[in-house]
């Protein structure tokens, strides 16, 4: 049982990212580039100016954000009794272009924040080092159940929610990354396919970039510091406040290891998202069961 435990904290602390905050780095994964849709949409669709501050969302001007926590704030808000499904992209490359670890994240979130569903895969290595591993994680609130190589039997099953409310609401990173030095915002055109009652009204592009930041991440062996420059942030952003997503990225130097990290985070199906309970689960019930008898 005590090997159980240590592993089962090594996957908690790959999955600790999942918070999303600029400083960790759990799991999700793929890289978002100067080429990605979302970029290239907003780009495009730059109008040359706003409107006046009052129209604009919480803790935006037409001179840029005033207030990355009320930002921060309004999307919880916009989320606040609402299910919602979370995407998390992640990736590492190497300053000679090598892909060093690239993962993702899929999860559906309960309206009342108690049940998730959560699929993690990826291979490599993370920012910090880590090697990166697939999981699955399924709560109803009472009772959580874990799916990885990393447990005796590939199941686990724990007491209790599994995840804190605000895991996967990202207030925390978007109060952050776009408290930032230089910070722009503009129009743009709301997506076609994203309305979930969020998209009457004016969408805006926010861009928010850093010269430089020591970021800590966790690992099973203590805390690692990587050192971030050219440091940027765009989201794109409800009439609301509630972002529909963000991208964080920054070039970074950990001891002798360089190179690039990406992150990019999306909402959807909020409001309309179902928490579906894997079918991996009863699997875990009678291998967890037959583990607690013996």
């Amino acid at each position: 049982m005590r090997k159980v435990g240590v592993l089962a904290v090594c996957v908690l602390l790959v999955l600790a990212g999942c918070s999303a905050a600029p400083g960790n780095d759990g799991g999700a994964a793929a890289e978002t580039t100067e080429g990605d849709d979302a970029e290239t949409e907003t780009e495009a669709t730059d109008r040359d100016s706003t409107g006046s501050d009052a129209d604009l969302p919480p803790g935006l001007s037409t001179d840029g954000v005033t207030d990355a926590a009320a930002l921060a704030a309004a999307h919880e808000e916009a989320l606040a009794g609402q299910s919602y499904t979370y995407d998390r992209e992640v990736r590492v490359v190497a300053a000679n272009g090598t892909e060093v670890g690239g993962w993702s994240q899929h999860v559906q979130v309960g309206a009342d924040r108690l049940e998730f569903n959560h699929t993690q895969t990826g291979e490599g290595l993370s920012v910090s080092g880590t090697d990166i591993e697939d999981s699955q994680v399924y709560t109803d609130g009472s009772v959580t159940f874990w799916k990885a190589d990393a447990f005796r039997d590939g199941f686990r099953r724990e007491p209790g929610r599994g995840f804190a409310a605000e895991t996967f609401s990202s207030e925390q990173l978007l109060a952050d990354a776009v408290n930032a030095a230089e910070t722009r915002v503009t129009e743009v055109e709301p997506e076609g396919d994203s309305d979930d009652g969020m998209g009457d009204g004016t969408w805006y592009r926010v861009r928010a970039e850093n010269g430089s930041e020591t970021l800590t991440y966790d690992a099973p062996n203590g805390t690692v510091a990587v050192e971030a420059t050219n440091v940027t942030a765009t989201a794109v952003v409800a009439p609301s406040g509630f972002v529909r997503n963000v991208t964080y990225e920054f070039d970074f130097v950990r001891g002798n290891v360089s190179g690039h990290r990406t992150m990019t985070v999306r909402y959807s199906g909020v409001g309309e998202t179902t928490v579906e309970v894997p079918a991996w689960v009863e699997d875990a019930k009678t291998v967890t069961n037959a583990t607690d008898e013996n």
